[in-house]
């Protein structure tokens, strides 16, 4: 039975991921990528961290600081731009200002 859920939250996320990339832009999709690889990489670090292995842990850190410094020095004005960020406040409001 677990394995049944486990296939279909599989599932349910591979569709997801299929909608979200027939629908999204370029930005949306480098971000996603961006956060997803950022979101494992902190996994891993954390695991290796919590088990004792803090050296491996602090040593993987080192050389992910050396791959990402740069990237984020060179597209700095690119991941502050927040234009492709959906503005979801209400066009009109249905309530009225009380202005007395």
């Amino acid at each position: 039975m677990p394995y049944l859920v486990l296939i279909a939250g599989i599932l349910a996320g591979i569709y997801a991921l299929y909608k979200f990339f027939t629908t999204a832009g370029i930005p949306q999709i480098r971000k996603l990528i961006y956060v997803a690889a950022s979101a494992g990489l902190s996994l891993v670090l954390l695991y290796f961290a919590v088990t004792g292995r803090i050296l491996i842990s602090l040593a993987l850190l080192v050389v992910l600081f050396t791959f990402f410094l740069p990237y984020f020095r060179k597209n700095k004005d690119r991941l502050d731009d927040e234009s492709d960020i959906i503005d979801v406040t209400p066009v009109s409001s249905d309530v009225e200002n009380d202005e007395d």
